[in-house]
């Protein structure tokens, strides 16, 4: 089993299969899905296993026979940054916000939800490979030239991405929280959490598990990885601060 983390910061398995031919073509590899997923199926290392190409294109495992005694484990830590993973449900994360694996996710979510044109996700990937982008508030940091020197983006097409992104700098407080990559938080997140008196920025970063358990919709298991990704946050919500206004219950508030 390979484990890959990807934009999300969702951890997925991949079985590494003998090769096999199906339909003409040599399969070496197949999806899992997820740790539930393994556990249904009762897979081992080294069992044989059937394989069929879901909708005649992708490999899925579907069954396991000739079960082995060398059993699976979940990854206690993620293949890319090494960190302790958490779960969410059925799905096995990597809960740093800063993972390689995750710039890209983090960056075109943050881009997404602001709406924010102009910045596709190859501009995005093309920065990341540059090292001219490894947090979200790098985007503040650029320059024209940063961009003009990735393939196929001219001085027009720079200076209008550019434009795009410094428009949107006065956001709600809720997108300042929701437009970061944290599996399950979103948009309805955050306003749960300010619909429960926690309004500014500082009240949310200093909510406690205790707290959260309290507010509908956010469970014991939720409240535990909304209270850590808080922490890992924090920082870079204060670097946000720096460059953004909010827009809060009162009014909009310079940072």
């Amino acid at each position: 089993i390979e484990w890959q983390t990807g934009k999300s910061g969702r951890i997925t398995p991949v079985a590494s299969l003998q090769p096999v031919q199906i339909g003409g073509v040599t399969i070496k590899r197949a999806s899992l899905h997820n740790w539930s997923n393994i556990q249904a199926l009762k897979l081992t290392l080294g069992c044989t296993v059937v394989v069929k190409r879901a909708n005649e294109v992708i490999p899925q495992v579907v069954e396991a026979v000739d079960a082995t005694p060398y059993a699976l484990v979940p990854p206690s830590c993620c293949p890319v940054c090494g960190t302790t993973t958490a779960t969410d449900g059925e799905y096995i994360l990597c809960p740093n916000l800063q993972c390689q694996a995750r710039l890209v996710g983090n960056v075109r979510k943050w881009i997404e939800y602001l709406e924010i044109d102009y910045f596709g996700e190859k501009i995005i990937t093309g920065l990341v490979d540059a090292g001219k982008l490894n947090s979200i508030a790098d985007l503040y940091r650029l320059q024209e030239s940063d961009l003009t020197s990735l393939d196929r983006v001219g001085e027009k097409g720079a200076q209008r991405a550019l434009r795009n992104l410094h428009s949107r700098r006065t956001i709600p407080l809720y997108l300042l929280f929701g437009a970061l990559n944290v599996p399950g938080f979103g948009r309805s997140l955050p306003k749960y959490i300010m619909e429960g008196g926690y309004d500014t920025p500082d009240k949310i970063l200093d909510i406690t598990r205790a707290q959260l358990t309290v507010i509908p919709k956010i469970g014991d298991e939720r409240a535990y990885l909304v209270r850590d990704a808080l922490t890992r946050l924090e920082p870079l919500v204060r670097e946000l601060l720096s460059f953004l206004e909010l827009e809060l219950p009162g009014g909009v508030n310079p940072t």
